[in-house]
């Protein structure tokens, strides 16, 4: 049972899909190109665009969007022309929208850019310096007006010649050699992560960071030799519908491990409801053959392979199963998870289960499903269930638990590396607290003093994390790879709460939104 004890309001808008067809959006952008590509994306995405009137949404409120997307573009890295060599983000326009959006109570703000974290020896130092003030700005915003409804992200662009990226042919081969999908970004990779981060299931998404970059945040170095693909070659199957190696389009199928409860079983109902049929697998048949039911009634077809995800033997043998019964896997989806407490200390007998479930199975797993992607030329995709807990120490004495996550995200970032020019794609979310059993693990204190590290102010709901899911495995997903996203209402952003002061009492509020009510 969902512990009571705590008060959190959870988005009206949390449940995964939703009705799109009347969601009003506005574009702020000072380029021209960007701004008809972002506006070309949304109006796919079925969103109906304001035109940018007022620098004050307050001033009418019927006009305040559901969706603001924001472009911070021009890194002269990628040859982005430089007749605004300081753009900047617009913050008074964005805290108006912000402050509109968190008086009404929910919301989706998306800064679209071409700036990371990354230092490009050939851009301009003074530059790079003024995009990352507005990022960090843009990661504050994220954390002040998450408690209000409003998810605030980024989608962060590499090289995409439709945000008014042009470097010279050379230039831009060898440019797509240090990237493991060898193909610049396309309006498609726009409109598929919008389509995430604009819909009902992202609400647990807080200031985290889309990296569209074909794999660049995997500081991948080329290897020095001839026969290197050429300029835009895609090695991913492009946005759109699966394909199997015999041509005609069809309906994939999606091996679910960790089904019978949790974000696994949500999981498996959203890929469920994306098109995807579904092979089931865990420890416990009565839940998976429930599962089973709930994806049936959507149309789709599904099957149940008991299994325990600790069994090395059992596990090895699954691809083979899965492949049997339902003819072929195009995705995996690896939910299953163990959580004990112990120190360093603890008996090998916590850290041998841990590590076999969290990291073992999923290692044994992922393999078997490359080799047989590989042999058929089938462009596979995996996305696996982390945690927060594989960079974080949120509570004490969850060493193996901790350790195990870490394996399963670096493993996970090499395999991206390892199959990306087979068209196979790897990528993680780490979850914060999720309103699951393993959710409740630590006790209501945990609980409470967790909750107020989380910029949102609540848990999540499996459901957001399934929806991050199901992006990473769709199409619309291309061009991502060796990714770990954050689902944790922005507990990753780092930071203190709001500390007491020696009397006790806690010191003001510093929230931007606060200044304007």
């Amino acid at each position: 049972m969902p512990d009571t004890s705590l008060s959190f309001r959870i988005p009206s808008d949390v449940s995964v899909g939703g009705d799109r067809s009347h969601t009003t959006g506005l574009v702020l952008a000072d380029d021209p190109t960007a701004d008809a590509a972002i506006r070309a994306a949304l109006t796919e995405c079925g969103t109906d665009l304001f035109a940018d009137t007022s620098a004050d949404p307050s001033a009418a409120p019927d006009r305040t969007p559901e969706i603001c997307c924001v472009a911070l573009v021009g890194n002269d890295a990628y040859g982005a022309a430089a007749a605004d060599p300081f753009r900047q983000l617009p913050r008074e326009r964005v805290l108006a929208v912000a402050r509109a959006m968190a008086r009404r109570g929910r919301g989706r703000m998306v800064l679209v850019t071409d700036s990371g974290p990354q230092v490009h020896t050939g851009g301009s130092p003074e530059r790079a310096a003024a995009r990352a003030a507005d990022l960090t700005w843009w990661r504050h915003l994220a954390a002040t007006v998450a408690a209000d409804g409003v998810a605030a992200n980024i989608a962060a662009f590499g090289y995409a010649p439709f945000l008014g990226h042009t470097l010279s042919p050379g230039t831009e081969s060898e440019l797509l050699r240090h990237l493991v999908i060898r193909r610049c970004a396309e309006p498609a990779d726009l409109t598929g992560v919008l389509g995430l981060l604009t819909s009902p299931g992202s609400s647990y998404l807080v200031g985290e960071t889309i990296p569209l970059d074909g794999g660049m945040d995997l500081d991948f170095i080329p290897a020095p030799r001839p026969g290197v693909p050429s300029s835009r070659q895609p090695t991913t199957t492009p946005p759109g519908a699966t394909q199997s190696a015999d041509g005609p389009a069809r309906r994939p199928v999606t091996l679910v491990v960790g089904a019978s409860s949790g974000i696994g079983r949500a999981g498996a109902l959203h890929v469920a409801a994306q098109g995807s049929d579904v092979v089931l697998t865990a420890r416990r048949r009565a839940e998976l053959d429930d599962v089973a039911s709930g994806i049936t009634e959507l149309g789709r077809r599904a099957w149940v392979l008991p299994c325990d995800a600790a069994d090395g033997d059992a596990v090895a043998a699954l691809a083979d199963q899965a492949w049997q019964i339902a003819g072929r896997v195009d995705q995996l989806l690896y939910a299953a998870g163990h959580l004990e407490f112990g120190s360093a200390l603890t008996g090998p007998e916590a850290w041998d289960r841990t590590f076999a479930v969290n990291f073992g199975g999923y290692r044994i797993l992922s393999a078997a499903l490359v080799r047989r992607w590989i042999d058929t030329a089938t462009p596979g995709a995996i996305a696996a269930v982390a945690s927060v807990g594989s960079t974080s120490v949120p509570v004490a004495q969850v060493e193996a638990y901790g350790a195990s996550k870490a394996a399963m995200v670096q493993y996970s970032r090499c395999l991206a590396a390892t199959t990306a020019r087979h068209g196979i794609r790897v990528n993680c979310v780490c979850p914060g607290i999720i309103e699951t059993a393993m959710g409740q693990a630590a006790g209501p204190d945990f609980r409470d003093g967790w909750l107020k590290r989380i910029p949102a102010g609540r848990v999540g709901q499996p459901a957001e994390v399934a929806a991050v899911l199901g992006y990473l495995l769709s199409p619309a997903a291309a061009y991502l790879t060796g990714a770990r996203l954050r689902v944790d209402g922005g507990y990753g952003l780092g930071g203190l709460p709001p500390l007491a002061r020696p009397d006790g009492v806690l010191g003001a509020d510093p929230r931007l939104v606060g200044e304007a009510r």
